[in-house]
């Protein structure tokens, strides 16, 4: 079976010596004397910053145009799209100027490097979430001048004032669909999420963390009509998994049907009483405006096609992540090839339809 494949997520560890030399004004040529983004405080109070005497573990591959493009080539992959690392933890840089700062350096960075350099590696920018007007300015400068792919919204972080479906964050949902650019929720951050920070085992904080924030923006979006007053705007939802979506879905429905506010207590956007919240997720996954990552290996990927809609879900390698070697993400690739569950248009979608569609990738010239 002849199939494209492509990346719709995939991740870069940031060279901050390098961002920061795309420091101007007053922070120009500043260097940091540590992270630039803010740490994931679970990642340390756990003690995973501390690595083996003999140095043991996964390859520490940082993503650079040169090992992605090998990358690629190996694992027969036509091209990514290129999200952050640390910067996931963007949500977290409450002062406004050094986060303005910090996303115009990164995404200058990226652009330069990465976008320029090929192609097949596309850029995702970043915002400086704690101030809306900033984010507004940056993601028109992102789009336009350094012809970013999409642009990625923190899903966690003391920076974020309120859930992503909140009237705040309207001008973003405007400018994003005036200038027909993407949005992705890209889940990681997983601090602030209530009990899951005082897990002293890391792969719990893991597991929860990441669907634990798509669910609350997805829902907020969904509940407060920001896919009915922006009625062009696209969505996706990466690195939770597939399975959180029909778990969403039916929750939804549940409670819609016996919870719903009173008629004089919300606004007649989202689902309504003729369509209730599974029809309304599945008709904007059909009108192209809903997207999910999934996970490779998900052995419930065929139930949340066969719920969802096959045009849902998105592609990751997530490398250099987890999957750090092209042999990994080409077996993984088989995996959903070999799949019985799926059939031969489900898995064109998942692989690289969905995300050609999502992000409007042209064909990369051979």
């Amino acid at each position: 079976m002849n199939v494209e494949v492509i990346d719709a997520d995939g991740h870069v560890f940031e060279d901050m010596e390098d961002i920061a030399s795309f420091f101007t004004g007053r922070l120009a040529g500043m260097r940091p004397v540590q992270r630039l983004f803010p740490n994931d405080h679970l990642h340390i109070g756990i003690g995973s910053i501390l690595q083996a005497p003999d140095g043991s573990g996964p390859p520490r591959i940082q993503g650079t145009p040169d090992e992605w493009l090998s990358f690629l080539d190996a694992a027969e992959i036509s091209q990514t799209v290129i999200y952050l690392s640390g910067g996931l933890f963007h949500g977290m840089t409450v002062d406004v100027d050094l986060s303005v700062a910090i996303a115009r350096a990164y995404n200058d960075w990226m652009s330069a490097r990465y976008v320029r350099r090929s192609p097949r590696l596309r850029g995702v920018g970043i915002l400086p979430i704690a101030d809306v007007e900033e984010s507004v300015l940056e993601m028109r400068r992102a789009v336009n001048d350094l012809g970013m792919s999409a642009i990625m919204l923190q899903s966690n972080g003391q920076a974020l004032g309120k859930h992503l479906g909140a009237k705040m964050y309207w001008p973003l949902y405007e400018e994003a669909e005036r200038l027909g650019c993407v949005l992705a929720v890209h889940g990681g951050a997983h601090h602030n999420f209530g009990l899951i920070d005082t897990f002293s085992v890391y792969y719990g904080v893991h597991a929860l963390g990441h669907p634990l924030g798509l669910l609350t923006h997805c829902t907020g979006m969904v509940t407060h009509g920001v896919f009915d007053r922006f009625t062009k705007l696209k969505v996706a939802y990466l690195e939770g998994g597939s399975c959180w979506l029909p778990f969403l879905m039916e929750r939804l429905d549940r409670s819609y049907e016996t919870h719903s506010d009173p008629p004089h207590r919300r606004e007649h956007t989202g689902p309504s009483i003729e369509e209730k919240p599974s029809e309304y997720i599945r008709r904007l996954i059909r009108e192209g405006r809903f997207f999910v990552g999934f996970d490779l290996g998900e052995e419930m990927l065929g139930y949340a096609v066969k719920r969802a809609g096959r045009e849902a879900f998105l592609y990751a390698s997530d490398f250099p992540h987890e999957g750090f070697s092209p042999d990994h993400a080409r077996h993984e690739i088989q995996e959903i090839l070999d799949r019985e569950d799926l059939d031969d248009e489900d898995k064109r979608a998942v692989l690289g339809g969905n995300a050609k569609r999502f992000y409007s990738l042209d064909a990369v010239p051979a």
